[in-house]
């Protein structure tokens, strides 16, 4: 088990993992059933486009109603693969790097991120020439979401939470965020972040995947985003405004349990499934997150 958690982390440290990794294109249509094959996400060709001051890496797969992938804190495009690929059997999917990481661009300013990030989105959105799109986000991912959907429920057609870092107030985060930010700006790195996210994990378990979740991110880029994190958490009664369907996936075991049960009260009409056996590390490879999300999609089709 713990080795399978230890995989499961090392596949949001981004390609230098997944472009060898054969199991994403087990998804793919059946040519012998007479179905077109979809093109796996790993395959699929790096694309951009500027976003204001940012220069914004996406990737796009499969056909049909459009949904945008929003990754997590430290990770990029690939970690979507599995999800990516079983979604383009019936949808058109779309995944961004988020400004900071992968290979869009990277700011040392905090100014830099927060509500930046959902402007990217939109623009993304109006690059695309979509009017709206479903939009599933994982941890810090699901936050850009969540605010989009709030900022602009037009382009937002169904929203889904996975493991969020829904806090009440910006001061709550901030205050909880702010012992991760100094660890990075001593040069300790990564390590008390992930001891914090991931209680479950030993020491040793987490030191053999920083390494390269460290190779591929920017220092300056990973203190700077999560300084301004906290600008992108909302109140309850700004989440009782949401009129976007919107369901939540969250792990027993995951720190941010209690955020996505807030946010589940908040937000009108939201249902959230709480996994046992996952943490934060691995939920986005759940199969309850695509079924959760088909049948959200179901229920907010006419």
């Amino acid at each position: 088990m713990r080795k399978s958690l230890r995989a499961s982390l090392m596949l949001l440290a981004g390609p230098l993992v997944l472009a060898g990794c054969s199991a994403s294109r087990g998804d793919a249509r059946d040519v012998a059933g007479g179905e077109v094959v979809v093109e796996a996400l790993v395959d699929a060709p790096d694309q951009f486009f500027t976003s204001d001051d940012a220069t914004i890496r996406y990737r796009a797969i499969g056909e049909g109603a459009p949904v945008l992938l929003l990754h997590g804190y430290t990770d990029r495009v690939e970690m979507w693969a599995g999800t990516a690929d079983s979604l383009a059997q019936d949808f058109r999917v779309i995944v961004p790097d988020i400004r900071g990481f992968g290979l869009s661009t990277r700011f040392a300013d905090p100014a830099r991120y927060g509500r930046k990030m959902v402007e990217d989105v939109v623009r993304l959105l109006d690059h695309l020439e979509l009017e709206s799109a479903h939009v599933v986000g994982y941890s810090m991912g699901a936050a850009v979401t969540a605010n989009l959907a709030l900022d602009h429920p037009a382009r937002v057609r169904t929203a889904s939470f996975v493991a969020g870092p829904f806090y009440p107030d910006s001061t709550t985060a901030a205050d909880l965020f702010q012992p991760f930010v100094v660890a990075q700006e001593r040069g300790e790195g990564l390590g008390p972040f992930f001891r914090w996210i991931l209680p479950t994990w030993s020491d040793s378990a987490i030191n053999e995947v920083l390494p390269m979740l460290e190779a591929t991110n920017d220092s300056a880029a990973l203190i700077a985003s999560l300084r301004a994190l906290p600008g992108l958490m909302i109140d309850s009664a700004r989440l009782a405004t949401a009129r976007t369907p919107a369901f939540a996936i969250v792990s027993v075991k995951d720190p941010l349990f209690e955020q996505s049960r807030f946010l589940a009260r908040a937000w009108p009409g939201t249902r959230v499934v709480e996994l046992q056996e996952r943490d934060h590390a691995d939920i986005f490879l759940a199969t309850e997150v695509v079924s959760g999300f088909r049948e959200l999609v179901e229920r907010a089709t006419p």
